[in-house]
């Protein structure tokens, strides 16, 4: 520990090349959960139960990969996201379970100028996954623009965010942000972009999106207002991205808990489940318990999913022998 806010995770690795972290419980730390900065090009992060860290569950920092973030669960970051990453490019995240993180389920930017533009935040791939819960969105992408481009999302179930439960909470929209106003961005001389990237102009290229796609003026937030969050609704997603077109949004549910201590997880799925079309994603052809993958997957790690009540032992990893034992 020599830092208070940097180089330190349950797992971290500079320079991890053609590596492979698997079926690790990663839990309760004051800090990121596993974090791989500075090269990790053709490395995969599969079948992991990351849970109750501090700041994100996986942290994704300065490299081009490939890098494959798949079939894990990642829950309940105390101050962080799901999955989060800055100046990096050539990212896939699929068929993992991220839940009721504390900001944003997958979150990506460019940040500062140690990367080339090409390489500030392009080629993020968020895919088949069980995106539910997370406080404030599910995904956080930017716009085109110099430094970011081709970040795209397709085949994932979704369910909002919102308040601490009570009897009274209800229903919440899942809530998407376009994030092109990040770190560096804004300041000039200091980004690879010509110009500072305020505010007003990433308004400018969401309303020129907006326009592209003939959203009607009703449907559209109040930009002055908008501005201080960009979060937007999924209809207005699709329309600006043209991501999660075969994604599908479940309501808020009550009866829903992920149990950190004995690392179960307990969901009641509706019928939300049969409207997401996932296609095969090169690399994965194994599900949680290790089985093969089906000609037609279904969103998230677990494809024996059914509509109705799931219920999920977490730990041990099947196959993955370990001496730490739950009781």
């Amino acid at each position: 520990y020599t830092s208070p806010w940097w180089e330190f995770a349950g797992i971290k690795f500079h320079f991890f090349v053609d590596g492979l972290i698997e079926g690790n419980l990663i839990r309760d730390n004051d800090c990121h959960g596993i974090w791989i900065d500075n090269h990790w090009r053709g490395s995969r992060i599969t079948r992991n139960v990351i849970v109750n860290n501090l700041w994100s569950g996986v942290n994704v920092e300065l490299g081009r990969g490939p890098v494959m973030i798949d079939t894990n669960v990642i829950a309940y970051t105390r101050q962080g996201d799901g999955v989060y990453g800055h100046d990096v490019a050539d990212v896939t995240i699929a068929h993992n379970l991220i839940y009721a993180n504390s900001n944003h389920g997958v979150w990506f930017c460019y940040a500062t100028p140690r990367v080339t533009a090409e390489n500030g935040c392009w080629d993020i791939k968020t895919f088949n996954n069980l995106i539910l819960g997370n406080r404030v969105s599910a995904i956080g992408y930017s716009l085109p623009w110099h430094c970011a481009g081709n970040n795209v999302s397709d085949g994932n179930l979704f369910m909002g965010g919102g308040d601490a439960l009570d009897e009274g909470s209800g229903a919440r929209a899942t809530l998407f942000q376009i994030n092109n106003l990040t770190h560096c961005a804004q300041y000039k001389g200091v980004s690879h972009t010509p110009e500072p990237l305020t505010a007003d102009i990433v308004a400018q290229m969401f309303t020129a999106a907006l326009d592209r796609a003939r959203v009607p003026a009703a449907e559209r937030p109040n930009l002055a207002t908008w501005t201080d969050h960009f979060l937007v609704n999924l209809k207005l997603w699709r329309a600006a991205t043209g991501n999660d077109t075969h994604s599908a949004q479940m309501l808020k549910i009550n009866r829903d808990a992920l149990a950190s201590r004995m690392v179960q997880w307990h969901c009641r799925i509706d019928e939300t489940l049969n409207e997401v079309t996932c296609a095969r994603i090169p690399g994965i052809d194994r599900d949680w318990r290790g089985q093969p993958l089906p000609a037609k997957p279904l969103p998230g790690p677990f494809q024996d999913l059914r509509v109705g009540q799931c219920d999920r032992t977490l730990w041990p990893v099947p196959g993955v022998r370990t001496t730490h034992l739950l009781t």
